[in-house]
């Protein structure tokens, strides 16, 4: 292709730059800037007529980009040379284009290598275009995508340069439809429209986690494959947040977006952040819900109150759904007319709030990332309040009482009970305090009134502690009536009063503290994180007496540390808790504190993958509470639950069952001891049972668990998701995987909405399904995912991380990886190396390799198949079911 003429360069940068004018003028000074045009120069004047006209419509021509718009133009007109069809490139042939760019080309292009084929999408720069930018940019690209690694993003697959010295870089090709069309074809209704754009977020979040900014996200962007499941493409004009300013980003006439879904700060050149993809995602998502874009193409964004009135003149989605007329409704919807009003009530609201904060022209004001708007999107499909709107009371005691509507009165009864006593202790407490102190220092108040004074601030210690323990039981795992006793606001409302308890430090230090450990539990964590934090820094200043109180905060950071796989934070905080009781002494009154710390600390060796470490911990700690509470304390039955959580990671099912059957004798002892504790025992004992092979009687045993769970919590819980996941492994190894697929699904997406430690596991089970299924496409996409989240909120070093990665080798190498083998090898010889015992992990993962030689044609299948069953027998027995179906391979 011949490479532009200066003239042409040069009639492109003048039609550039008038466009940018233009578009910054209302209609009647557009008409007369072309009239002046026209004077001296008719042919530009009636080209940027044509353009203005393209602005106005909603045929998205100038969603191109206004920089590569006239460049565009020039290489339309010039054929697609038939000499590229068929042309090498590095590994790749040209099969036919795709399309063209401002500075780039896109190919179909094949690689055919070792029997098996491959089709992609070749990008590379234009002949011509090798300016020291646009070069930059191409670059830049390629690096953005190198770094990048989600199911949902076309994946960069090679790169070169080719042989006339043209960069290029091929990725994966993703068939697909945009999601606006996608969505009207096949009449998604609003929840499924939510949750594909809640999708879209997550992806976008992925690439901000990796300090990149898309920049140019619309609907044809977003591609929706065969499977449902959107794909997020070009990242021509991404930035990486840190990076130097690029030149073309604020050069007139060079300006690389889309302004229809350009955030003001992109149109101003101004800062780009995280906010600004936020901005394009709100419009995509008003698109999804009214099809319209909220604002005309031609949108004048030239100062900032211009910005403010826009906004203030946008129409709500609700009240767009309402304007539409019948054919518009159909053609968005494919629903009648009359659900018009219905769906403008459903939106609303809370999604009426979404999407204008995600509008907002100032970004400071709108979400801060994709992740933000995801998490609202989230909470709306769950119908749990979103952080966009106001925080109301009367709106979120409306919401929490939608959402448990038994014993919300009891509990609020509770705590406006708290809360109407706690001025009345906090009174009393500090008038004690100031009378036994009176009395101590000058001696001048009689015995008896001293002892009255004492007497007075114990029971208004007394009195504060039972406002702690109230606090505390809002944590839904710890009350007896289970999640019904959530009060997120009314404890925010006690909240208020802590805050104000400028003379009594120490009470407020450990209020703080007790309300920021509820507000954890009950999944206001970032809120609850800062109450905790604030409590535990003013600890810290009020010296050794405050050391007990200090003990304890510093175990519950741990303990949600932990829970949220952040164990170098959950170590550190574990172990200055002990060092504090240790220096504290043998006190009987801190024993059960320093009980629980040990096991935090158990917990964490646990999840690092030193499972010997933590049963040594556990079997220490069971020893210190017999000795404290004697054999028969029913709170004894926490340390055998441990005991059997252990064994059961140990593959030692015989000693499980043994603990689970002690704890559920002890559990029965106490008729306070809340039931959903019995969902854990029940769960555990199931895994024993699946462990020892008695699958009817393991299945018993978790569907008692999942009824127990989903009772006595919530449907959600990350309880229900472990026994969802039981049921999973359980009815694989039986064959009955669409169930096993169901069970799995559920257990990922629980897992996956609390950010929960087992993630990782979760998908890996879910990935070992989809390949028994031979869904290997799907596999590959979700094992991908564990992988990442092993690394991101597990531990790389245990067991089921190796197998996790074995998996993921041979989904790649049923998809015709031709490295894929050498990562199957690699990650059994590692986990031999690491876990040298005899375990599920490792009989699973000689299972694979035993697949992978079966699926190559290889002559060392029957060496594989016996090292598989010698494993499943060393370690289950040569009776277990699992070994019986391995010699069935023989």
């Amino acid at each position: 292709m011949p490479t532009p003429s200066p003239d042409e360069r040069a009639r492109w940068h003048r039609q550039s730059s008038e466009l940018d004018r233009l578009l910054d003028l209302d209609p009647t000074a557009q008409r007369e800037r072309l009239a002046a045009i026209a004077q001296d120069e008719p042919a530009l004047a009636a080209d940027l007529s044509e353009l203005l006209a393209a602005a106005g419509s909603n045929d998205g021509l100038l969603d191109t980009g206004l920089g590569v718009l006239a460049q565009q133009a020039l290489a339309q007109a010039e054929p697609a040379p038939s000499s590229e069809i068929g042309e090498q490139v590095g590994h790749w042939r040209i099969v036919r284009p795709l399309g063209r760019g401002g500075m780039g080309e896109v190919f179909l292009a094949e690689r055919h290598d070792g029997g098996f084929m491959q089709q992609a999408a070749l990008k590379r720069l234009k002949r011509g275009m090798d300016s020291e930018e646009i070069l930059q940019r191409f670059v830049q690209e390629r690096r953005i995508l190198a770094g990048l690694s989600h199911p949902n993003i076309a994946r960069l697959l090679d790169g070169g340069v080719d042989a006339d010295g043209r960069p290029y870089f091929v990725m994966e090709f993703v068939e697909g439809t945009p999601i606006t069309d996608w969505t009207r074809t096949h009449n998604l209704p609003l929840r499924g429209r939510v949750a594909l754009m809640r999708k879209v977020c997550d992806t976008v979040a992925h690439a901000q986690r990796q300090l990149v900014v898309h920049r140019d996200l619309k609907p044809s962007n977003i591609l929706v494959d065969s499977g449902g499941e959107p794909r997020l493409l070009d990242f021509g004009i991404a930035k990486l947040l840190g990076d130097a300013q690029d030149a073309h980003e604020t050069r007139t006439g060079l300006r690389v977006l889309s302004p229809a879904y350009a955030a003001p700060e992109q149109i101003h050149g101004e800062a780009i952040s995280t906010a600004t993809d936020v901005h394009a995602l709100g419009v995509v998502l008003y698109e999804l819900l009214t099809g319209l874009l909220p604002y005309p193409r031609n949108r004048a964004l030239t100062t900032g109150s211009v910005v403010s009135a826009e906004y203030d003149s946008l129409v709500r989605p609700s009240q767009a759904l309402r304007r539409l007329d019948a054919a518009e409704l159909t053609q968005c919807w494919g629903t009648s007319p009359a659900d018009a009003a219905r769906l403008s009530r459903l939106v609303a609201g809370d999604l009426d709030r979404i999407v204008l904060t995600a509008l907002r022209p100032e970004p400071e004001r709108r979400y801060p990332s994709a992740a933000a708007l995801g998490a609202d999107l989230g909470a709306f499909l769950d119908g749990r309040p979103i952080s966009a709107r106001p925080d109301s009371s009367g709106y979120r005691l409306r919401k929490f009482m939608l959402r448990h509507r038994i014993g919300t009165a009891a509990t609020a009864l509770a705590l406006i009970a708290l809360i109407a006593g706690f001025g009345t202790a906090l009174w009393q407490a500090r008038i004690a305090r100031e009378q036994a102190n009176e009395a101590n220092l000058q001696r001048v108040l009689a015995e008896q009134h001293l002892e009255r004074a004492e007497a007075q601030a114990l029971r208004a210690e007394e009195t504060k502690r039972f406002v702690v323990s109230l606090l505390k039981s809002g944590n839904p795992e710890l009350s007896r009536s289970g999640a019904q006793t959530t009060a997120v606001d009314l404890i925010r409302y006690a909240a208020a009063q802590v805050d104000a308890l400028d003379d009594a430090p120490d009470t407020r230090a450990e209020l703080q503290v007790a309300i920021g450990n509820s507000l954890i539990a009950l999944g206001a964590a970032e809120e609850g994180w800062t109450r905790m934090d604030a409590g535990i820094a003013e600890l810290r200043t009020l010296g050794e007496d405050a050391w007990p109180a200090l003990a304890d905060a510093l175990h519950y950071s741990a303990m949600h540390d932990t829970a949220r796989g952040r164990l170098a934070a959950a170590l550190a905080a574990s172990e200055e808790s002990l060092a504090l009781f240790d220096r504290l002494g043998p006190r009987a009154d801190l024993a059960l504190g320093r009980i629980a710390t040990l096991t935090t600390l158990a917990k964490n060796a646990q999840f690092r993958g030193d499972l010997p470490a933590s049963q040594q911990l556990y079997e220490r700690i069971l020893a210190e509470r017999r000795q404290l509470l004697g054999t028969d304390d029913s709170r004894l039955a926490v340390d055998w639950n441990n005991l059997g959580a252990t064994a059961i990671r140990r593959d030692r099912y015989t000693d499980a069952e043994r603990a689970y059957s002690e704890a559920s004798r002890l559990l029965a002892l106490d008729p306070q001891a809340p039931e959903s504790r019995q969902a854990w025992l029940h769960l555990g004992r199931a895994a024993a049972l699946l462990g020892l092979g008695r699958y009817d009687h393991a299945e018993a045993a978790a569907l008692q668990a999942l009824e127990t769970a989903e009772r006595t919590l919530h449907s959600d819980h990350t309880i229900v998701a472990s026994v969802r996941l039981l049921l999973a492994r359980l009815y694989r190894y039986s064959q009955r995987l669409d169930e096993a697929a169901a069970m799995a699904e559920r257990a990922r997406s629980i897992h996956a909405a609390a950010g929960a430690t087992q993630l990782g596991w979760a998908e890996a089970q879910l990935g070992l399904i989809l390949l028994a299924q031979e869904r290997n496409a799907e596999a590959l996409a979700v094992l991908t995912d564990a992988e990442q989240h092993f690394a991101s909120l597990s531990n790389r070093e245990e067991a089921d991380y190796f197998l996790t990665a074995a998996a993921l080798a041979f989904a790649r190498l049923r998809e015709g990886q031709d490295d894929a083998l050498a990562a199957l090898d690699t990650a059994l010889e590692e986990l031999v190396q690491r876990h040298p015992e005899p375990g599920n992990a490792l009989a699973e993962t000689l299972g694979l390799r035993a697949d992978a030689a079966a699926l190559l044609g290889h002559d060392d299948l029957p060496r594989w198949r016996e090292r598989q069953l010698a494993a499943l027998v060393a370690l289950l027995g040569p009776e277990h079911p699992r070994s019986l179906a391995a010699k069935q391979h023989l």
